[in-house]
């Protein structure tokens, strides 16, 4: 396999699972979320528009770095953060720890 291919059929498997798990996992568990810490759809609605900010704000980091560092180092970077925020959804215990 040629590593044209393989970095992009890894940095295609990564989108997958950082916008598709990591993103929107938190809308897809809200509901469940909203029950277990007692969230108004206002706090909701915040922390929804955090999760979306932060993300432009990767959007725009991550251009950055990849000009500087390559594309191995944010897709690393890219994975170890979409896990961590992952984990630190499952482990919420109140609305500032899930935000």
């Amino acid at each position: 396999m040629s590593p044209a291919l393989y970095l992009g059929g890894f940095g295609f498997g990564l989108i997958a699972v950082c916008y598709g798990f990591a993103r929107f996992a938190f809308g897809l568990f809200l509901p469940q979320i909203d029950a277990a810490l007692s969230l108004s759809s206002t706090l909701s609605g915040l922390i929804s528009g955090g999760s979306f900010l932060g993300y432009c704000v990767a959007i725009l980091l991550s251009a950055y770095l990849t000009e500087r560092a390559g594309p191995r180092f944010v897709a690393l970077l890219a994975s170890l953060v979409a896990a961590l925020g992952m984990t630190g959804i499952a482990f919420a215990h109140s609305p500032v720890w899930l935000a």
